[in-house]
């Protein structure tokens, strides 16, 4: 199971049981040093969280809140004939009488005020996907988790074993509690009437574009998400080495030869240098 994935579904149990950080930990489904720094995060997490709350009026709504919504026309406020935006939640609050979207996230990267991180979420269609489908929201909260960067101890000519798991776990929780902004970020999100107005005419440009598609019988493909996190189970078939059965046309221009390790060699089309 990917880390990312692990803590996600251990927040969800979080939440679901009254932010029970016990029951949440006891969830992991994580072995070894990989525990060892998800526990960790889960302890900062429980302690950033009880102090952003300590002052305020709070009910949790759920977790993993399902939306749909119609799509409407940017423009002519009529509705799509074919689409409708739906998602998932992670999380919804009501704070001090605001209705909040909790979107949680891992990361390696800086997540500090004015980082990369954050000048993203200026144009994530993410945030404005959540305020559209569930449009009872008055704000999105981004909700980080920093993945500690120190990696336990191996054997050297001073130390004569490798680092234990619980001697790397309390290092990690000394790390993140002496930097804990570092290693957690709550912070809202807003849109504001031209930011939102700009993601419905994407969104219903997008939908039409889909629906043309449809009707052509073209299946369009996001090369730029093939190996983006790891490498999808149908790049072969995109690449067109490959037939899922009644996609192409031409089956006849499909090559389908594959070892038991991937696709023949001599099926490859990438090259190095001046190949071309």
């Amino acid at each position: 199971m990917q880390f990312g994935t692990a803590i996600h579904e251990a927040l969800e149990v979080y939440w679901r049981n009254a932010r029970s950080l016990q029951t949440a930990i006891d969830s992991l489904t994580l072995t070894d040093y990989d525990l060892a720094r998800a526990r960790s995060m889960l302890v900062l997490y429980d302690n950033k969280w009880s102090e952003f709350l300590a002052d305020k009026q709070f009910e949790i709504i759920g977790a993993e809140v399902p939306f749909e919504e119609v799509l409407f026309h940017p423009t002519e406020r009529r509705t799509h004939e074919h689409f409708t935006i739906t998602g998932r939640i992670d999380l919804v609050l009501r704070i001090n009488g605001y209705t909040v979207v909790v979107e949680h996230k891992t990361s390696s990267e800086d997540i500090g005020t004015g980082s990369q991180y954050r000048q993203r979420l200026l144009t994530d269609s993410q945030v404005s996907q959540y305020l559209e489908g569930y449009p009872e929201a008055h704000f999105v909260i981004w909700d980080v988790l920093k993945k500690p960067d120190i990696k336990p101890l191996g054997i050297t000519k001073t130390r004569k074993q490798e680092e234990s798991y619980e001697e790397y776990e309390i290092r990690c929780l000394e790390k993140l509690s002496a930097e804990p902004d570092r290693y957690h970020a709550l912070f809202e999100v807003h849109r504001n009437e031209v930011q939102r107005e700009r993601f419905r005419r994407d969104l219903w440009a997008t939908a039409d574009l889909m629906t043309v598609s449809r009707l052509m019988g073209i299946r369009d493909r996001n090369e730029s998400a093939c190996f983006a996190k790891y490498p999808c189970q149908f790049v072969h078939h995109c690449a067109g080495m490959e037939s899922l059965g009644g996609i192409y046309e031409d089956e006849s221009t499909v090559s389908t030869q594959r070892s038991d390790n991937g696709p023949r060699e001599e099926n490859l089309i990438i090259r190095d240098g001046g190949g071309w």
